[in-house]
């Protein structure tokens, strides 16, 4: 397999993980229809705005992330897919909910007028 071909296969199915996880997740990140609540509740108990939240807790999966880098440069070391299959979900969940945050943050200044204007990419 071209290594294109194999990057373009993570990056699928990377996005079915994040379809696949998003609903199960929901109910971590809050109990209300609102899925940024953890977020919010977490913020006003720490006395900080949500993305600092989120900040503290996407810190352990950068973390998680650091190690894996470490120990493949210095030692060869692999995690298994499972693994690793997880902590690339869980940093990619994090970078969506930080952007859910931003834009959570700016539909009181510029509203979306419909689904057509969220940024594709």
């Amino acid at each position: 397999m071209k290594h294109k071909d194999y990057v373009n296969l993570l990056f699928d199915r990377a996005s079915s993980a994040i379809a696949l996880t998003s609903g199960p997740k929901h109910d971590e990140y809050g109990r209300s229809a609102d899925t940024l609540e953890n977020w919010k509740v977490q913020a006003r108990i720490l006395g900080c705005a949500p993305e600092e939240a989120l900040r503290g807790c996407w810190a352990k999966h950068i973390y998680s992330t650091f190690r894996i880098i470490e120990e493949a440069a210095k030692y060869g070391i692999v995690p298994d897919r499972a693994y690793l299959n997880e902590k690339m979900n869980d940093m990619h969940n994090y970078l969506f909910l930080l952007e859910a945050l931003i834009e959570d943050r700016r539909k009181d200044i510029e509203p979306y007028q419909a689904e057509s204007d969220v940024p594709k990419g």
